[in-house]
C-alpha cells in the first residue's frame, strides 16, 4: 500500500518537472510520467501501471489544457499493456525496461498522432516527425536509465 503512494507522489513530481522544469530550461521534455507507468507497470503489475498512467496524464491533460484526456488514456494504456506484458516475457531487469520504454515512446507517439486527428489538433504533423521521434526515443531511453537505477536503488522490488 505504502508502495502505490510512493508511486503516485513520484507520478505527480514527474508530471510537474515534465511540464515546468524542462520547458523553462528549452530542453525536449521526456515522457517521464510514461516512464514511470512503464516502471511501474512492470514492476508491480498491470493495475498500479494502470493508476500511475492515469493519474499522470490527467495532471499533464489538465496542465496542457486538453480537452479530451488523451495523454491519461495513452500512458494508462502504456503503463497496464507493461504490467500486463511483464507476466508473460522473461524479465532481464534494465534490459526489459529500455526495449518496452523504446516501443512505448514510438506506441504513444503513434496514439498522440491518431488522437491528434480524430479530434482535429493540428499537432498530429509534429509528432509524426521522424527526426522528432528519434530525438524522444533517445531522450526517453537515457532518463529510462536513470529511473531505473535509481528507483531500483531506492525501492526494491519486494518478493
Amino acid at each position: 500500500m505504502m508502495k502505490k503512494w510512493l508511486y503516485l507522489v513520484l507520478t505527480l513530481l514527474m508530471a510537474l518537472l515534465e511540464i515546468s522544469l524542462f520547458p523553462a530550461l528549452n530542453i525536449k521534455a521526456p515522457a517521464l510520467v510514461l516512464l514511470l507507468a512503464i516502471l511501474a507497470g512492470l514492476r508491480d503489475g498491470p493495475h498500479l501501471g494502470l493508476l500511475v498512467g492515469v493519474v499522470g496524464g490527467l495532471a499533464l491533460d489538465i496542465s496542457l489544457g486538453f480537452s479530451i484526456p488523451q495523454m491519461a488514456i495513452i500512458y494508462g494504456l502504456s503503463g497496464f499493456i507493461a504490467g500486463y506484458i511483464s507476466g508473460q516475457i522473461f524479465d532481464m531487469g534494465g534490459i526489459t525496461y529500455i526495449l518496452v520504454t523504446a516501443i512505448a515512446t514510438v506506441f504513444s507517439t503513434l496514439l498522440a498522432a491518431f488522437f491528434s486527428l480524430a479530434f482535429g489538433y493540428l499537432g498530429w504533423r509534429i509528432v509524426l516527425n521522424l527526426p522528432q521521434i528519434g530525438r524522444s526515443l533517445l531522450m526517453n531511453s537515457l532518463f529510462a536509465i536513470l529511473i531505473y537505477l535509481s528507483l531500483d536503488r531506492f525501492m526494491p522490488i519486494e518478493d
